[in-house]
């Protein structure tokens, strides 16, 4: 009956009839549906229409395809600033890696906060998986906004992906709530394929049955992904205090009365789809109206309700056509069941009303519903991944395996300790006792991601970790990269030869790795702290997995240790804190280990060093190892976040074995004197250490006593390479008997018959005082000599020096040892020698005695004696003897790139005063240039040379001949070049007079041209602070711009009347040049020199100038490339201005700089009014001055070669 025909006649039925009528509208709308809904099999194969709609495999693949794709672009974004693994990486180094195993109690879980599926991941996998910022990015309140927001979109993309690759359809709800940990956690890894399988109870029609669906192989990688990655980026990104989220849902996890940020965190941390922005899970609404967007393209779409109509048909008539004529109707039937639907909606298709899967074994109904998963997704093609179910188990080994990420550890022995130990030290080998075997076994076998061990002097600490280091490099299958860092240059030399004694394992510096990446060879790289705290090193290890997951190799490679020797100076070292401080940003959670290793760290010392570069510190008693672990993620820091285990093996109080002694003497340098003379007089084969306060003492005692010993040097001035050098020529060599040094002499080093360490006028730290006690392996002697007047100037330290008082009670407090009744009587120290080592004792009796019947002799008494016994010398050696001097001078310790690296000088100021130019010409016309038989030492015959070195002694003289050209004014060069007229054509004679004056030119060198250095290190001159300019130019007092017109006028002037540029800055004089200014025109035809060289420019140059002190050539010779690093920043400087009227090319701008260098008149007058410039010698230190920056009136800048030119142009007006 219609509506509208119905007669209502009782008031009082209203409110009925009215939901009579609502429902009646309801049930015609429905019929309209029904008709409308119609289902057919579409033409093409495998496709259906459902209500005129199309949906065929390509349909699903497209959307997949198109979340996937949006997913990458999401976490491309997030790698703007994060170093982070990508979805293969994951998938290849943790999914599909065999011996990370995934074998749970699947529904067993136990709910423990914050326990998450990471927790399953091995503990050596967690520096993989948590991204690192990169260089110079930080957690600022935008990047943690983008990664919230990135982690929100991703999660509505993700659940299609799910929902397309999960086997069967999932129903929203079921889908929404898909959790990760807890007692409500559904997700979980097949352990043998390796694909994501979800558990779930959610049906329509109430039942209880539990479903698996097994996920596709791209899908399951991209949820892992999510799960392990971008999920502990969110929890950083929201950080502790997060609460508004209120899930909609009733869940068992969140009916406890908790805090809103309790409530948040465990919802985060149980639950995979979380909308942070809207407070719960992700909403229908948004998961929705993806569907109005993809797939991409002209097509039309389905609705939801449609499109799980859809798939459900496509499941029911498409999935079962493997089954061979339908006579498993079990196989059947499980499909129906999984895509949520009771069989008594497909009754009609399969003719059956009762089914279950209760009636069914647990494995029958697992392997049902395994199979119809794989048959789902082999009917849509989605798994595009390498199956996996038919790896082999060791699929890692397998030369063809996609294993990209570092493995975990191998199978590791004690025996593999042993084994390396017998390579080392012989068939006899032992640990010294149990505690060195247990600690070296639990850092080869151990859990622990960081450990410090505390040690005494001479215990064994390198043996430590140099028989782990042993051991992984025999492994056959991996490769393990390993570090080792120390604290200064002065023992890498000897530690890396100890590290790689008998070539076990293969040992390189950390330059190296720094300038080039990984060789592919070695196995422990070695340097120092500074390269540690390198920005570039940085880089290289957080770029480890990435750079190395393209290298084509059957081994595979990973980070192994990181290991930081005598790492108190971190904390006692206040000076070098800047120095330090960029390690704070250096992650070392690629590394399988981090080991910190000092004989003099107790627990406080230790505490604050590793604090002082960023680390927690020490392991606190009541701090438990689950602890540790939980701090590590909830911060997402990782190792820096774990509190650091302590080994301490100081049981005693060290250095009973040496003789210590302080004493107060007049002339501390003279006693020592007498005591290292003392004990050469009894021990012939010694060596012994000098350590003074200051560098200049360390060199005036080089000079005072090298007539009486072999004497090595060292202090902070050398560069590295010379440091080292020297050190390990100590070391090694047996003639060389005494090392004179600053405190660094002495840390870390290990020298063969080391008896005495002397302190001479220094006054230790307690520190300093063992580190140097502690060289002394066997027996010995320790002094320090004091003399009262004298004022000790200390470097910043935390530690104040000792007391003038017994270093055993001393040393006692500092370990917080007690005293042993020996300790209370002084004995081993303070005069007494009781309890000492007999063959310590009565070296110690015998040199006291010696000493006090040794007088000291100045070094003007010892020359003045030898004068007097003068013989004459002997003729030139033969051939081979010269060859070997030459190398031993030159060549045997290193190739050096410059004349001032061979001299000594330390890296900065050799920089400063590279020599780019300098060549043959540089000589005096017709003497290095003429060429014997030999090129490099132009011996006609005889050739000393030795090969495959990087500088010839014909270019080491050139540069030699240029130092004496810095050092000596006008008159004195021309005296040198006289009296070197012998050895023009012989660089190597010159070369042996020049190393006899060695040592006054590194002094002369170092007190002339520090001014030069330090204004290149700061680069900027104030005009207003150079008093003569300001009182005598009033070009001192005009703005940048007003510079800065000067000098584009003239160049504008000169360009017009075509002035050659060379010989107007050298002597004022205008002469046209038209084809040189031609060529700056078309920059083609012949070259810029030669064009000055027809005009005769250099030849009245040579005979009117100081180039006359030169090679003819030596002026042409500085425009063919011998300035590349001037002409990189005067062109960057040129590209950053504005082109106004003219500005000069490159090789007009070096003419202009020549010639005011063979102005010396300009020069004279730049002196006078720039104080902070002294004289200037050679060519390439006045190419350096001029891109040197002058702060002018107003406070802009302009390049100091612009004030010479205004300067040159007043002097012209």
């Amino acid at each position: 009956m219609p509506l509208d025909m119905i007669c209502l006649d009782r008031k009082e039925d209203e409110t009925s009839w009215k939901w009579v009528q609502n429902m009646y509208l309801q049930t015609v709308q429905a019929e309209v549906n029904i008709g409308q809904s119609s289902f057919t099999t579409a033409p093409e194969p495998q496709a259906v229409t459902m209500c005129g709609k199309l949906l065929n495999r390509q349909y699903i693949r497209d959307f997949h395809f198109t979340c996937q794709s949006r997913i990458d672009s999401l976490i491309d974004k997030l790698k703007e600033y994060f170093y982070m693994p990508s979805v293969e990486d994951i998938a290849c180094g943790i999914l599909r890696n065999r011996r990370v195993s995934f074998a749970d109690p699947m529904g067993d879980i136990v709910y423990n906060e914050p326990s998450s599926f990471f927790d399953l991941i091995p503990h050596q996998y967690h520096g993989d998986i948590i991204p690192k910022f990169r260089q110079g990015k930080t957690g600022t309140a935008a990047v943690r906004a983008l990664v919230e927001l990135v982690s929100n979109e991703v999660a509505p993309l993700l659940m299609w992906m799910v929902y397309f690759g999960v086997g069967h359809p999932y129903r929203f709800p079921e889908l929404r709530q898909m959790a990760f940990a807890g007692s409500q956690r559904n997700v979980y890894v097949n352990d043998t394929t390796r694909r994501l399988q979800l558990y779930s109870n959610y049906n329509k029609n109430k039942s209880s049955n539990i479903v698996l669906k097994t996920m596709d192989g791209v899908t399951s990688e991209y949820l892992f992904y999510f799960m392990t990655v971008l999920k502990q980026m969110q929890f950083w990104a929201l950080g502790p205090d997060y609460k508004p989220i209120n899930i909609s849902v009733e869940t068992r996890v969140l009916k406890e009365s908790i805090s809103s940020e309790k409530k948040s965190e465990r919802a985060l941390r149980t639950y995979l789809f979380v909308d942070t922005a809207k407070g719960d899970l992700v909403p229908y609404k948004l998961f929705r109206n993806l569907l109005d967007e993809l797939p991409e393209g002209d097509r039309t779409r389905l609705n939801f309700r449609e499109l799980r109509q859809a798939m459900r048909d496509v499941i029911r008539y498409y999935c079962n056509m493997t089954l061979q004529d339908q006579k498993d109707l079990h196989e059947s039937l499980v499909h129906e069941l999984m895509a949520n639907h009771s069989v008594l909606t497909g009754f009609e298709t399969y003719a059956v009303n009762h089914f279950n899967m209760s009636s069914l074994s647990g494995s029958g109904t697992t392997n049902l519903q395994q199979r119809a998963s794989k048959r789902y997704i082999s009917c849509l093609n989605l798994d595009d991944a390498v199956s996996l179910e038919t790896r082999p188990s060791d699929d890692f080994e397998n030369e063809h395996s996609t294993q990209k990420f570092k493995l975990s550890s191998e199978y590791r022995r004690y025996e593999d300790l042993e084994a390396a130990g017998r390579k080392i030290f012989g068939p006899e080998f032992s640990f010294r006792d149990e505690n060195q075997r247990t600690i070296t076994n639990d850092i080869y076998m151990g859990e622990l991601p960081s450990r410090v061990v505390h040690a005494p002097t001479g215990y064994g600490k390198t043996e430590m970790f140099h028989l782990p280091l042993i051991a992984l490099a025999s492994k056959k299958n991996c490769r393990h990269v390993s570090f080792v860092f120390l604290p200064y240059t002065v023992i890498l030399a000897d530690s890396m030869r100890r590290l790689k004694s008998k070539n076990l394992p293969r040992v390189n510096d950390v330059k190296h790795f720094i300038d080039t990446g990984y060789d592919g060879i070695t196995d422990v790289y070695v340097s120092v702290f500074d390269d540690l705290a390198q920005t570039q090193f940085a880089s290289r290890i957080a770029e480890w997995g990435y750079a190395n997951s393209l290298r084509s190799t059957e081994r595979k490679i990973k980070l192994g240790y990181a290991i930081i020797d005598e790492f108190h100076n971190f904390h006692l070292e206040k000076y070098r804190k800047p120095q330090f401080e960029p390690i704070k940003r250096l992650s070392f959670d690629g590394f399988e280990k981090l080991l910190f290793f000092s004989a003099t760290a107790p627990a406080q010392i230790a505490d604050a060093a590793l604090q002082s570069i960023g680390f927690i510190g020490l392991e606190k008693p009541a701090t438990s190892l689950r602890e540790t672990v939980l701090a590590e993620k909830e911060c997402m820091r990782g190792i820096r976040g774990c509190s650091t285990p302590m080994s301490d093996l100081v049981q005693n109080i060290p250095l009973s074995h040496v003789y210590k002694e302080f004493k107060h003497v007049s002339k501390p340098y003279q006693v020592a004197f007498k005591l290292l003379k003392s004990l050469f007089m009894y021990e012939q084969q010694a060596k012994a250490v000098v350590l003074l306060n200051s560098k200049r003492m360390v060199e005036w005692l080089a000079k005072e006593w090298e007539l009486d010993f072999k004497i090595v040097w060292i202090h902070g001035e050398l560069n590295a390479s010379e440091k080292a050098r020297r050190a390990d020529s100590f070391i090694r060599n047996q003639k060389e008997n005494v090392l004179l040094g600053t405190k660094l002499a002495t840390e870390g080093i290990d020298v063969h018959k080391l008896k005495m360490v002397i302190m001479v006028d220094y006054k230790p730290t307690i520190i300093e005082f063992l580190q140097a006690g502690g060289r002394l392996r066997t027996t010995g002697m320790l002094y320090v000599l004091l003399d009262p007047k004298t004022a000790i100037k200390r470097e910043k330290s935390d530690m104040a020096p000792m007391d003038f008082a017994c270093p055993t009670t001393q040393m006692s407090r500092f370990y917080g040892l007690p005293l042993r009744n020996t300790d209370l009587h002084h004995l081993q120290c303070c005069g007494s020698t009781n309890f000492l080592p007999a063959n310590t004792e009565q070296l110690v009796l015998r040199v006291a005695k010696a000493a006090t019947n040794t007088a000291y002799e100045t070094k003007k008494d010892k020359d003045d004696r030898l004068t007097n016994n003068k013989r004459k010398a002997p003729d030139l050696p033969f051939l081979s003897m010269e060859k070997r001097r030459m190398n031993r001078l030159f060549h045997r310790n290193g190739h050096y790139t410059n004349i001032f690296d061979h001299m000594g000088h330390g890296e900065t100021l050799a920089q400063c005063l590279q020599l780019n130019g300098i060549s043959s010409h540089f000589w005096p016309s017709g003497t290095l240039i003429e060429k014997g038989s030999c090129p490099n030492c132009l011996k006609l015959s005889d050739c000393v040379c030795v090969h495959k070195t990087q500088l010839t002694y014909r270019q080491i003289a050139c540069e030699a001949l240029a130092v004496q050209r810095m050092v000596l004014d006008d008159e004195q060069y021309k005296k040198h070049l006289e009296e070197s007229k012998p050895y023009f054509l012989d660089p190597v004679g010159y070369l042996l007079i020049y190393d006899k004056a060695k040592q006054n030119l590194y002094d002369t060198v170092r007190s002339q041209y520090v001014w030069f250095e330090n204004l290149i290190r700061r680069r900027v001159i104030v005009a207003a602070e150079c008093l003569h300019g300001m009182k005598n130019s009033s070009l001192f007092k005009y703005t940048a711009e007003q510079i800065e017109n000067i000098y584009l006028d003239k160049w504008a002037s000169m360009k017009e009347q075509q002035t050659e540029a060379l010989e107007y800055f050298w002597c004022w004089e205008k002469r046209k040049c038209a084809k040189v200014w031609e060529r700056e025109r078309s920059k083609e035809g012949t070259s810029f020199a030669s064009l000055i060289e027809d005009h005769g420019t250099y030849t009245r140059l040579y005979k009117s100038s100081i180039a006359s002190f030169h090679g003819p050539h030596y002026v042409q010779n500085q425009y063919y490339g011998g300035h590349l690093h001037s002409r990189r920043l005067y062109l960057s400087w040129k590209n950053r201005k504005v082109e106004r009227i003219f500005q000069p090319s490159w090789d007009m701008y070096l003419s202009m700089v020549l010639g005011m260098f063979f102005n010396e008149r300009l020069k004279s007058r730049i002196y006078s009014l720039v104080e902070q410039v002294k004289d200037i010698r050679l060519i390439p230190h006045w190419m350096k001055l001029q891109m040197i920056e002058v702060v002018m009136a107003d406070g802009q800048t302009i390049p100091f070669f612009m004030l010479c030119f205004a300067i040159h142009q007043e002097m012209e007006s």
